[in-house]
């Protein structure tokens, strides 16, 4: 598949090089315009012949099994990444709003575990009530700075 459409490439360039170093050359005089249809000609017409031979079924087969495969592989491939793109995105918004309610922590997202991490002990049954009300199915974990969990 990629050899043939290399083939086409190059053989495209090579005849417009062509052309254009016979333009380059020609003297400007009444014929400049008949050149210029002729070389088009040439070029339209190689291009068609290369085209013509080229084998256009086994393209096509190519094409559609690099398709199939492409499209196969992609769920699998980026199913896990989507996965974890959307755990961070919930563990920020959880972040986010603990913050907003004026509670101060951090986070890490580990084992797709949210392990949110108080800096005041004093707010634990607070941020816990908002976790539980607000992580949905996002598993969470709660500690203080000294390490105690609700």
């Amino acid at each position: 598949m990629m050899q043939t459409i290399r083939h086409l490439a190059l053989g495209g360039c090579i005849l417009c090089a062509g052309a254009g170093m016979i333009r380059l050359f020609w003297p400007e005089n009444a014929f400049k315009p008949v050149i210029n249809l002729v070389l088009l000609l040439y070029i339209i017409t190689s291009v068609v012949r290369v085209g013509a031979a080229a084998d256009w079924p086994a393209f096509a087969a190519e094409l559609r099994a690099f398709s199939a495969q492409g499209s196969a592989q992609q769920p699998s491939a980026f199913e896990s990444y989507r996965q974890d793109i959307a755990l961070l995105a919930s563990a920020q918004a959880l972040q986010a709003l603990l913050e907003q309610n004026g509670i101060g922590c951090s986070f890490v997202l580990q084992d797709g575990v949210c392990r949110i991490t108080l800096a005041d002990p004093a707010r634990q049954s607070e941020a816990s009530e908002l976790l539980e009300k607000n992580s949905g199915t996002l598993p969470w974990e709660l500690t203080a700075e000294g390490g105690e969990t609700p």
